[in-house]
């Protein structure tokens, strides 16, 4: 998110070799972590991305309920309610 700021703030790339070193610590131990899973968990970890989109889906969650909690919210939940089934069978388990 702060890249994409930067990028449509500034008129010039800014390179930061810090980060970018961190990036590919960061994408090296995934590798490393699903070596033993074959070419596909290799690819897929090394493209890195499904990761961090699905980590700012969690932050997105995160500061939801940060914000829900604050302002008193409660869930509502969308439970389905189940009809009793009068057939009164029974399962029976040991000798």
């Amino acid at each position: 998110m702060l890249l994409l700021l930067m990028v449509l703030s500034l008129d010039d790339w800014i390179w930061f070799p810090f980060w970018m070193g961190m990036g590919i610590v960061f994408v090296v131990e995934r590798v490393a972590t699903v070596w033993h899973g074959g070419w596909r968990a290799r690819l897929l970890a090394l493209l890195l991305l499904p990761e961090l989109f699905f980590d700012m889906f969690l932050n997105v969650v995160y500061v939801k309920g940060i914000i829900d909690i604050s302002l008193g919210r409660t869930a509502h939940w969308k439970h389905v309610q189940h009809a009793a089934s009068g057939t009164g069978s029974t399962v029976r388990v040991g000798p």
